[in-house]
């Protein structure tokens, strides 16, 4: 253990260390997966800053009465684990300084006296005479080194820690092993008061919770953190304004004399990001602005099989290799039952904090078309279809995540608002909308208008098009909260805009948007009590879809069931009642008894 010494701070953690006891003390043998004597072994996997290698650190120490030998190896790569052999060869008396020059033959010479331990070869074979041992590879993220130093036979035990998640699943460590997770909320929050020390302050409660939420739990930047306050004599919410207005990388290196090579090392260092291949980082930098928590893989491989940037992955199996890296260094992870991607994130502020202004932008109008590409948009005429809902809830999250993004993006000097992006959040608006959220959904919308009043070129019926629709949208929205006067403006403006359209021979467009115009402004008079004005609205409504040379009955779900609430409100009751009737038999045989096609 010349290389580590145990941290008089080692926090928690203490399930974990019972977990590892289970399957590597000796008295443990009921967990021996190969039969008596077998060799007992145990990962520990996670991303750089998890607190992998000082659980191991203190295993080795809390339990040196437990283990007659202990080893500790570095391991990433296979010069490095040759000398160690050689080191451990000479400790054990095994050979001498001097005679420790061929690697390979020290290697296998260690090998020889784990398979059979003994305290000394001059007594005869004997319990007493058997020694125990630990042998622990640190940092094994490349599980080929192994092969020509695993110990092939003997009762000892072995603890690899590694990034990656699948060092768990090799036959060497026989399927026994743990992802480590940060810590809890209540125990990352114990941890960062008892590295700052101190009394608090009145009221510094809250913001320590929140300095050890923002930090994610992760024991290494707990730790660093703890040392950047206590170097500045900050207060939790002192630390947290440096932080909102310097990043992590930045407020990791602050007040710091670099005395020692652990300081010099970056965040980004020690989480794994320096030895990523450019196309991995580009991946990365992409989840890096999604929903940390749920990533459809869809997304990822759509942005992958349209080439668009450089240095990131331009086909499915540059995507794959990139992946792999990610996933071996445990920056991400993956669902293995959906395919779906999540990422700390810590993970994410370190990726984005590495990004150039104009890198941001490319990758943010990178993951709006790629989003884009899997979100099933509705059309007016597919509006309150539920078979999309199921599809919209997994990516939903992380259009809310560019959507958060947007004000960072705009005020980047490279930026350019783009219809794709209107067209975007405008469908995930009116998805909001249809589940009920009708007050968020303006937020949505009164964003997309913003974005189309700054598009340079205006000219395209596309944008003519979204803009109608951002009126429709926001007047509706503003009828379904009893915003009367707002929902009348706006639904008059849509329609005003969809009677100027013109054909070629200078008659009136005549489309399906037409009628919900003409619904929807009958629909504003109505809440303001002009029942008949609003009547007259429907029956145009009526009569435009009626004209369309794909007109079907459904499509009277609206103005029909208006122009009978009408009839209601103004005392025609037998009117009202046939209306009603008529709609609901064209439901039924459309869609059958109580449909869940439409709520209509």
């Amino acid at each position: 253990m010349k290389v580590h010494k145990r941290k008089i701070d080692f926090f928690g953690r203490q399930d974990i260390l019972d977990l590892i006891d289970e399957n590597l003390l000796p008295e443990n043998k009921r967990n021996v997966t190969f039969g008596e004597g077998s060799l007992r072994s145990y990962a520990l996997c996670g991303m750089g800053g998890i607190g992998k290698t000082q659980i191991a650190v203190e295993y080795a120490y809390s339990r040196r009465s437990k283990f007659d030998a202990i080893f500790f190896i570095t391991a990433d790569g296979k010069t490095i684990l040759a000398e160690e052999f050689a080191r451990i060869a000479v400790q054990l008396g095994l050979e001498d300084q001097s005679e420790a020059n061929d690697l390979t033959v020290s290697c296998e010479i260690v090998k020889g006296w784990l398979s059979n331990p003994v305290r000394s070869y001059d007594a005869p074979p004997s319990a007493e005479n058997e020694a125990s041992w630990l042998l622990i590879f640190d940092n094994v993220d490349d599980l080929d080194v192994l092969e020509d130093f695993w110990p092939t036979t003997g009762s000892g035990a072995v603890l690899i820690t590694s990034r990656d998640s699948l060092a768990k699943n090799q036959i060497y460590t026989a399927n026994n092993g743990i992802d480590l997770q940060p810590f809890s909320a209540p125990d990352a929050v114990q941890f960062l008061k008892y590295l700052t020390r101190g009394p608090l302050q009145p009221g510094q409660d809250k913001y320590a919770a929140e300095v050890a939420d923002r930090l994610g739990g992760l024991p290494l930047l707990i730790t660093q953190m703890a040392g950047v306050m206590a170097r500045l004599r900050f207060t939790y919410s002192e630390f947290l304004k440096l932080y909102n207005a310097s990043g992590i990388e930045q407020i990791s290196m602050t007040g710091k004399s670099m005395s020692t090579s652990e300081q010099v090392y970056s965040i980004s260092y020690k989480l794994g990001f320096d030895g990523l291949a450019p196309a991995s980082f580009g991946l990365l930098s992409l989840i890096a602005i999604l929903d940390p928590d749920r990533i459809p893989e869809a997304i990822l491989t759509s942005a992958c099989t349209k080439p668009s940037l450089q240095d990131f992955p331009n086909s499915l199996t540059q995507y794959y290799m990139a992946r792999a890296q990610l996933l071996s260094t445990s920056l991400i992870n993956q669902n293995p039952e959906t395919g779906d991607i999540w990422v700390h994130r810590i993970v994410q502020d370190v990726a984005k904090g590495k990004l150039l202004p104009h890198q941001l932008v490319d990758i943010y109008n990178l993951a709006v078309r790629a989003v884009s590409s899997v979100w099933p948009f509705a059309t007016l005429e597919t509006r309150f279809h539920t078979e999309r809902y199921k599809t919209c809830v997994l990516l939903f999250p992380s259009i809310v995540r560019l959507k958060d993004a947007y004000e960072v993006m705009a005020s980047c000097e490279t930026f350019r608002q783009e219809l794709s992006t209107a067209r975007l959040f405008s469908d995930a608006g009116w998805y909001r909308f249809e589940r009920g959220f009708q007050e968020e959904s303006k937020e949505w919308f009164e964003l997309v208008q913003k974005i189309c009043n700054d598009l340079e070129d205006k000219s395209s019926e596309d944008v003519a098009y979204m803009i109608r629709d951002t009126h429709h949208n926001l007047g509706t929205a503003s009828g379904e909260t009893n915003d009367t006067d707002r929902f009348l403006r706006h639904s008059g403006i849509w329609l005003e805009m969809l009677l100027q359209r013109k054909t070629s021979d200078g008659r009136l467009v005549v489309d399906y948007e037409l009628g919900m115009g003409y619904n929807e402004h009958g629909n504003a008079q109505a809440m303001h009590g002009r029942w008949k004005l609003a009547s007259m609205h429907f029956s145009k409504a009526i009569e435009t879809f009626q004209a369309l040379p794909h007109y079907v009955d459904t499509m009277m779900g609206w103005p029909a069931a208006n122009k009978g609430l009408m009839h209601w409100i103004l005392g025609d009751y037998e009117a009202a009642e046939r209306t009603f009737l008529d709609i609901i038999e064209v439901f039924r045989r459309a869609n059958g008894v109580d449909d869940t096609l439409s709520f209509k």
